[in-house]
């Protein structure tokens, strides 16, 4: 049997429904490592670790310097941005760093809690639907009383 590879290149289309704030807006993100996801989800919970090192060595001192937060959070979902349907001015905001920095906060963190809540969902169904509490067909847990203890 020959081996064979796997790549996942996992890429979230963001869409906001009809009278949501941000309607019309499409973005697309890839995800990203599990590291960078937990470190991002903890920062927007306010569970901020003190410091974290990032894979290409930089240190964020999240408990000192407050707005490192942002920082890696902004820098972790530009590397992730793939492309958005924004545009300003009749200009297309560039999916990139630069770009994101030029928005207002609201619509940046609206972006990025939705992104971050797509990395965290499940695209698709279990395999094997839950038994919804049945018990295991042939599997009982043998059920009688114990003698007591000598000691007690």
């Amino acid at each position: 049997m020959a081996k064979t590879t796997f790549t996942r290149r996992k890429i979230y289309k963001l869409v906001w429904p009809e009278g949501a704030e941000l309607e019309g807006l499409e973005v697309r993100a890839k995800a990203i490592p599990f590291r960078a996801y937990l470190v991002i989800a903890a920062l927007l919970d306010g569970d901020a670790p003190d410091t974290h090192e990032d894979d290409d060595g930089a240190v964020y001192d999240f408990k000192d310097n407050p707005d490192s937060q942002f920082e890696y959070v902004i820098k972790k979902f530009a590397e992730a941005l793939v492309d958005w349907n924004l545009v300003e001015d009749d200009e297309p905001v560039p999916a990139d760093e630069k770009g994101i920095w030029s928005q207002d906060r609201e619509l940046v963190l609206i972006t990025i809690r939705a992104w971050i809540d797509a990395l965290a969902s499940v695209s698709r169904p279990l395999a094997q639907p839950s038994p919804a509490g049945e018990p295991l067909a042939g599997v009982s847990i043998p059920m009688e009383t114990l003698s007591e203890s000598p000691e007690s």
